[in-house]
Formats: structure tokens, C-alpha cells, sequence
């Protein structure tokens, strides 16, 4: 699936970023726009291919950090989560909820 569209969320509470692979439609939180311009890179990079990998697996990692900043940005990430609380972050340290979104509940 390519992607259809990346909007800016206001509503995403719990996640920097979702996608929902069976309309390739990726969502942002808004906070991320005041971050680095690496860091929303990373996270794009994300989402994006969790539209070709659903889970977190050593695929998905694999074709993720393709983007050299990309550890750099999930780091920074879970460093302004642990800090305010925002975001969420899983048991592998991902700045989502480890799985992908299958719906719009949180755009």
C-alpha cells in the first residue's frame, strides 16, 4: 500500500504518529511539528513502513533505520515521553503503542 495522505492530528493522545495500512492514510500528532525536523522525519519514516511492515519485527527495524536518524529520533521521543509523559512507549521502546492503527479513533 502507498501512502494516501499525511495529516496533522490534534486528537492522537497516546501516539507521535499512526497509520492505518488499509487506506495508507498516516496521522501526526501536532506536538511533533515543534520538534527537530529530524525528529518528525523519524517518525514519518515510522509510519511509513509500517505500510509495508505491520508489526515492530526485525523487518520492519531493518528497513527503519534505512534513515540514519532514526534511532536518534525514536530516542528523543521516548526522552520527551519520559520527561512530560506524553506519548507512549512500549515494551521495545517504540514511540507508539507497538502495533498499528486499524482505524481513526485517535485523528
Amino acid at each position: 500500500m502507498d501512502p494516501s495522505e499525511v495529516v496533522w492530528s490534534t486528537r492522537q493522545q497516546r501516539r507521535w504518529g499512526s497509520c492505518t495500512p488499509t487506506t495508507g492514510r498516516i496521522r501526526i500528532a501536532a506536538e511533533v511539528a515543534g520538534m527537530p525536523g529530524w525528529v518528525l522525519d523519524g517518525v514519518l519514516v515510522h509510519e511509513l513502513v509500517h505500510l509495508k511492515h505491520g508489526d515492530h519485527s526485525a523487518a520492519f527495524h531493518a528497513m527503519a533505520e534505512r534513515y540514519p536518524r532514526q534511532k536518534e529520533a525514536m530516542a528523543f521521543l521516548n526522552g520527551v515521553s519520559h520527561a512530560t509523559g506524553r506519548g507512549l512507549t512500549g515494551p521495545d521502546g517504540e514511540p507508539d503503542s507497538g502495533e498499528p492503527d486499524t482505524g481513526d479513533m485517535d485523528d
